[in-house]
């Protein structure tokens, strides 16, 4: 029984632990202090953290603290878009539809701005409806 209560809250320790990691990479990066997001928010990207991903591809795919990096930034909105997150799909639509460390690619464009729109995300929606009416990748 011991040993139970102690797995319990050393569980709920590293869960709280991790959370607070999060939270004060986020709080670094809202106040522009990017070397400490960097180095809260690494750790939980690698560990799967889908909103560390986005917010280190963000910081690659801008500069934000470190050497502008496309390629760095790419990799990063992509293990995100695979856990489903609508702002990185929308931003790897924007990446193709740009050729922004990456070939320009409309037809890849349309697959990511459709996913983020589906979930309701508003840019993509906006994104995917501009390329309708300018006829980029569709008729």
């Amino acid at each position: 029984m011991k040993k139970l209560l102690l797995a319990l809250l050393l569980s709920n320790f590293v869960t709280t632990t991790a959370l607070a990691d999060f939270e004060t990479g986020f709080k670094a990066f809202l106040a522009n202090d990017f070397s400490l997001a960097l180095q809260e928010l690494s750790p939980e990207a690698k560990q799967g953290n889908a909103e560390a991903q986005s917010i280190l591809a963000l910081m690659y795919a801008h500069g934000h603290g470190v050497k502008q990096d496309y390629a760095q930034g790419f990799y990063w909105y992509q293990q995100a878009a695979a856990q489903g997150d609508a702002y990185a799909q929308n931003q790897i639509g924007l990446m193709h539809n740009h050729g922004q460390g990456v070939p320009q690619d409309l037809d890849q464009a349309l697959i990511w701005y459709r996913q983020a729109a589906a979930q309701g995300h508003a840019e993509a929606q906006t994104n995917l409806g501009g390329m309708y009416y300018r006829g980029q990748g569709v008729p």
